[in-house]
């Protein structure tokens, strides 16, 4: 044997190098196509569990989620659709404890699901507005970037008329082809005092929605509300409600009603800002909008206060605002808190 290592030729050592490295490399080609394989079937357990899942066959989805699970513990997916599924199936407390391991309130976990669970506390029949902000707030801390999460923040902030912090979230996000974003955007800067922005931002949105009107049956009349809500952003008021006495039906819905006495509000309150403003078309267009809408506290309010302001004696005062609330529900419960409120004023005490 000595004998044989001694007669080594220097380069045999060399010469064998390809078949090592040939050996490694096969032996690493098959670990890559064992991972391969591995992401190929979870990628298929997704898309078969993803499936079941918008085909509402909530039980196949939660097994195939499952099954997903098993091949990879970490996988995010497969535990928001077994969460979705049980939800599906009716089983909130479970699907809430799956959530609340992967995304604890008290820590950032995996943002999708944190926001998961701010919409459910959200949709409530009592939201817990408060914790839904803190899973707001966990899912940006995990993903600043998240578009879901930037989203529902907005809608939370715009909902608490926090305008400032919605223009900050909207401007994160994109807003290609988002109407109703574009129409929060406007919104937002409008209050914000940004009107040239807020008109702007209106003329993209109704854009927006134009393209989409009648292509969407079943969105149909809250596009064709949106549009009418985007031009009296743009301070079309007169266009806006023409758009939507031509479009509604003989007896519009709550929320049409709504919609057209917002725009008649709207354009009051606009007109009130003009140098050359006259109270009494102001106090007519908002006469017209508790006629459309009178259970509107917010066009009931205004009126109030702008009859105050008109140069008219307290008679006259009080028949005006008996012509206009004297309606069925709300309009008429301020009217008696109106004449109430001037009674006691008066000094009639009993009659107040």
């Amino acid at each position: 044997m000595e004998a044989i290592l001694d007669q080594r030729n220097g380069m045999d050592g060399i010469l064998g190098l390809p078949a090592l490295f040939i050996l490694c490399l096969s032996a690493f080609m098959l670990v890559q196509d064992r991972c391969k394989d591995d992401r190929a079937h979870r990628e298929t357990l997704a898309k078969e569990a993803q499936s079941e899942l918008d085909k509402n066959h909530f039980a196949e989805a939660r097994i195939l989620a499952r099954r997903l699970a098993q091949t990879d513990a970490q996988n995010q997916k497969s535990i928001l659709i077994e969460v979705k599924a049980l939800r599906g199936l009716g089983r909130e407390p479970e699907a809430a404890r799956l959530l609340a391991r992967v995304a604890p309130l008290d820590a950032p976990g995996h943002a999708p699901a944190h926001i998961i669970q701010a919409a459910m506390l959200l949709a409530q029949k009592t939201p817990d507005a408060l914790t839904a902000r803190r899973h707001i707030d966990r899912a940006l801390q995990s993903d600043p970037s998240n578009q879901d999460a930037l989203e529902l923040a907005a809608r939370f902030a715009a909902a608490q008329r926090d305008w400032k912090k919605t223009l900050s979230c909207l401007d994160k996000l994109r807003l290609e082809n988002r109407a109703d974003l574009l129409l929060m955007k406007a919104t937002a800067l409008q209050f914000s005092g940004l009107e040239d922005e807020s008109i702007k931002c209106a003329s993209d949105a109704e854009a927006a929605l134009r393209a989409m009107h009648g292509t969407l049956d079943s969105a149909a009349d809250r596009i064709r509300l949106s549009i009418a809500v985007s031009l009296s952003l743009q301070r079309k008021f007169d266009q806006a409600i023409k758009w939507l006495l031509e479009t509604s039906s003989p007896h519009p819905a709550k929320e049409e009603r709504q919609v057209l006495g917002g725009i008649y509000l709207s354009w009051s309150r606009h007109l009130k800002q003009q140098p050359s403003a006259s109270s009494l078309e102001a106090l007519a267009l908002l006469e017209k909008g508790i006629e459309i809408s009178p259970e509107s506290q917010d066009i009931i309010m205004a009126f109030l206060s702008d009859c105050e302001e008109i140069d008219i004696d307290a008679a006259q005062r009080k028949r005006l605002v008996e012509r206009v609330l004297f309606r069925e529900g709300i309009a008429q419960s301020f009217l008696h808190y109106y004449l109430g409120q001037s009674e006691w004023q008066q000094g009639r005490k009993e009659a107040a």
